[in-house]
């Protein structure tokens, strides 16, 4: 998005540092100047672009602006948070991850917007006990998408229980569904060994072609970014 001038934001900017104690999995922006993101130690923290007082401290040694979350939300159902997506459609952040007794899997939804505390929250166990990898929300619809190594699952966010939960069998289940994005009505999976497929949510049915095969798109091979961590792994080697 186009920051309007007059914004007070400093670049780069490094959200993380001390705040979370874990890899963290899942980024989602909430608005054009604020994000959160969501790791194994069960933290979701918000952050904000703008330059407030208390939030943002510049460190010299390596040039950026190290910021302070504006709120961490501990989620004790969560231990460890997979991912996490904010809704265009219904203002909420949701987010999945593993509770307490493993490999049980929780979907749980806040209102993140709301200025309300506690926050209000809905933490429901998801019904298949396997690894789920990627949540996304749909952007006019209350409805959510949740990628597991076998299964792709869609929760209607109107149902107050989170009882009404579809799912359907990955078409490559030896692969596990790793991306997810809506557009409109379909939506394009990608699985680890690259390749995409699309399912169709009104006709609740992935994308066919003449020959009623499902479409599959195959990324031919690409290349290994040159980085640090890249040489560094050539040395080790």
């Amino acid at each position: 998005s186009d920051l309007s001038s007059g914004i007070n934001a400093e670049w780069p900017l490094r959200p993380g540092g001390e705040f979370h104690h874990s890899w963290v999995f899942g980024i989602s922006w909430i608005t054009d100047f604020m994000l959160c993101t969501g790791a194994r130690d069960g933290n979701i923290c918000l952050w904000t672009i703008f330059d407030i007082d208390g939030f943002s401290t510049y460190e010299k040694d390596c040039g950026i602006y190290r910021k302070t979350p504006i709120e961490i939300v501990n989620m004790k159902e969560i231990e460890q948070i997979r991912d996490v997506c904010f809704s265009k459609c219904s203002d909420k952040l949701a987010s999945i991850g593993y509770g307490p007794e493993k490999p049980q899997a929780n979907i749980c939804i806040l209102d993140i917007l709301k200025n309300q505390k506690p926050l209000s929250t809905r933490i429901i166990p998801l019904p298949r006990k396997e690894e789920y990898i990627v949540i996304t929300g749909h952007d006019t619809k209350p409805l959510f998408a949740i990628g597991s190594f076998r299964h792709l699952m869609l929760v209607d966010d109107r149902d107050p229980n989170l009882q009404n939960i579809t799912s359907i069998q990955a078409l490559e289940p030896a692969q596990g569904i790793r991306s997810l994005t809506f557009t409109d009505n379909l939506i394009t999976i990608g699985a680890s060994k690259t390749s995409l497929l699309f399912y169709d949510i009104r006709n609740q049915s992935y994308l066919t072609d003449n020959n009623a095969s499902p479409v599959r798109h195959t990324l031919k091979s690409g290349y290994v970014a040159e980085t640090i961590h890249w040489h560094m792994c050539r040395v080790e080697s």
